[in-house]
């Protein structure tokens, strides 16, 4: 169960002192997780595949808020945090305002147990699990707020070369051999990287070299 979404700073009726086009966010929690929905207001054009890029804005906020909190993470393209090879964070976006924005939902496993953690179905782990000890979910979700801010103002200022090498640096299972996913299709083969537009470098064993910038993917290691 979660609470009723509530407005967290400088959101909701109350917005002295907040810039012009900043973003707000409403936060629905609960005891154990962290589960929050940031609309994207400032004025950002967008050229370069903009799924991708905030997809990626997001990931790499959640991974240096999870390094303050001494956890080494990885980003499973396109939208997943990975935590010792586990899952600890979801990202979802989706268009608004007739395409003028970006809504972003972003879930973080944080006081979740071990017992919890297993009813998920998949590999799954919490900042609790890794450190032992239960973090306040308000502190951990303005780390990624000011994360995010920065974040944003880099690529603003930069373009995509603020955030793609970063993105790189955090790839998971990059150079391993696995196999891919996408759509009703399965490839074998390694992950190369990212593009210069965010999107995955895959060399299939069988088709080479594939650029893949959308679709259903999971990635598993071949029997």
């Amino acid at each position: 169960m979660s609470d009723a979404p509530r407005p967290w700073a400088g959101c909701g009726d109350d917005k002295k002192g907040e810039p012009a086009g900043a973003p707000f966010l409403f936060n629905s929690r609960s005891p154990t997780g962290l589960g929050n929905q940031l609309l994207v207001g400032r004025g950002m054009e967008l050229r370069v595949r903009p799924l991708l890029v905030v997809l990626g804005l997001a990931a790499l906020a959640v991974v240096r808020t999870l390094s303050a909190y001494g956890l080494s993470a990885l980003i499973k393209w396109p939208n997943d945090v990975l935590v010792a090879g586990a899952k600890i964070c979801g990202i979802l976006c989706e268009t608004a305002g007739n395409d003028a924005a970006m809504v972003v939902g972003i879930g973080v496993n944080i006081n979740s147990s071990q017992g919890e953690l297993a009813d998920v179905g998949q590999p799954a782990t919490s900042v609790l699990a890794q450190t032992g000890r239960e973090i306040c979910p308000e502190g951990f979700l303005k780390k990624i707020l000011d994360e995010l801010a920065a974040l944003f103002d880099q690529f603003e200022r930069l373009g995509l070369a603020a955030i793609i090498d970063p993105l790189r640096h955090y790839l998971a299972y990059k150079g391993e051999r696995i196999s891919l996913a996408v759509s009703d299709r399965i490839h074998d083969g390694r992950i190369v990287g990212l593009n210069e537009e965010g999107a995955l470098l895959f060399e299939c064993e069988r088709d080479g070299l594939l650029t893949v910038s959308s679709g259903e993917m999971s990635v598993r290691r071949p029997g």
